[in-house]
């Protein structure tokens, strides 16, 4: 039967789509599966690197069982680590240096995130990706292998190693100025496409000030995808179509997205070679530990691996056990 209060006219309604609730979801379910497959491609490589690193046989083909594994019985650790590393990770990069704390205590954005990062800076540093790492390495679930993992680390390279270290910052620098070039590249190109000039006409200072905008927009990329999105529905359809204005916009939001997207991209490229290198840290790590070190191994191809490592990390402290003392 027909709806009794139907006045017989059609009309044009939101789908169920554009629910907020639903779209909140989806952004939650995105930032979730992005961390699972990234922590996939961590684990991946780790079983890899590890089977080269202590010269195991058929090493090649260790990402076949190392799918099967993260996919399987170590799934749940990898969900569980996908759903905490992301505000991990940022909190320890608020209080990673005594640099990023003093920019943070200028911020009065970031203070809360500043308090909570040196409340649970151990908390973070151990439910990284050293976690993932060690569960691979281990094949024990996530919450047992990651403190043990944490402990070797800082025992026998120090903190610095399992907060931040200069191949990393380079990595992360070049990605963050490739991605930045490609973003206005994206706004000269859509200004000639549609014949108008909006970046070359824009004064120096405030194209400054633009830049500083962008850079920090593209350094958060997901954010920045988000910011495009909404701005687009909330007042894409209030501009005249074929307008200045449209066209200008057309070419900012362009360069917003083209700029994010290049980031994601060299971002996960910069991640293979970092997590490689994380990889054969731990590697050398647990070798410390054990008093097994390869040293000759890696001097006949002319390459002193510990040595580098040695002095580019600072050497950690054993853990002191108190409860003898109790």
């Amino acid at each position: 039967d027909p709806d009794p209060n139907w006045d017989g006219r059609c009309s044009i309604q939101v789908a169920w789509t554009g629910n907020g609730g639903l779209q909140v979801y989806w952004i939650l379910h995105y930032y979730w599966t992005t961390y699972f497959f990234r922590n996939i491609n961590v684990f991946l490589i780790t079983v890899n690197i590890s089977g080269w690193y202590f010269k195991e046989d058929s090493y090649k083909s260790f990402w076949v069982q190392g799918l099967e594994w993260v996919l399987g019985p170590m799934a749940g650790g990898t969900a569980i680590c996908s759903a905490v590393i992301g505000i991990l990770e940022y909190l320890l990069s608020r209080v990673s240096s005594p640099c990023n704390i003093i920019l943070g205590i200028l911020n009065p954005l970031e203070w809360i995130f500043v308090c909570i990062g040196l409340c649970l800076k151990t908390v973070a540093m151990t439910y990284t990706k050293f976690g993932v790492i060690a569960m691979a390495h281990g094949g024990r679930p996530f919450c047992e292998t990651a403190p043990k993992a944490f402990q070797v680390l800082r025992a026998h390279l120090g903190d610095a190693v399992v907060t931040d270290y200069v191949g990393k910052r380079v990595m992360a620098w070049c990605t963050y100025a490739v991605a930045l070039a490609v973003a206005f590249i994206a706004w000269a190109w859509g200004d000639q496409v549609q014949e108008i000039e909006v970046l070359t006409e824009i004064p120096a200072p405030a194209l400054i000030a633009i830049m500083a905008l962008y850079a920090w927009l593209i350094s958060y990329p997901f954010v920045g995808l988000i910011f495009v999105i909404f701005l687009e529905q909330g007042i894409g359809g209030i501009v005249e179509p074929g307008s200045d204005v449209r066209k200008g916009m057309n070419s900012i939001f362009a360069s917003v997205f083209m700029g994010c997207i290049s980031y994601f991209l060299l971002n996960f490229l910069s991640g293979v070679v970092v997590s490689a290198m994380d990889a054969v840290l731990f590697c050398f790590a647990v070798e410390e530990s054990l008093g097994q070190k390869q040293a000759e191994r890696f001097d006949k191809y002319g390459s002193n691996l510990y040595g580098s490592i040695k002095e580019n990390f600072a050497v950690g402290t054993e853990p002191q056990d108190n409860s003898k003392n109790a």
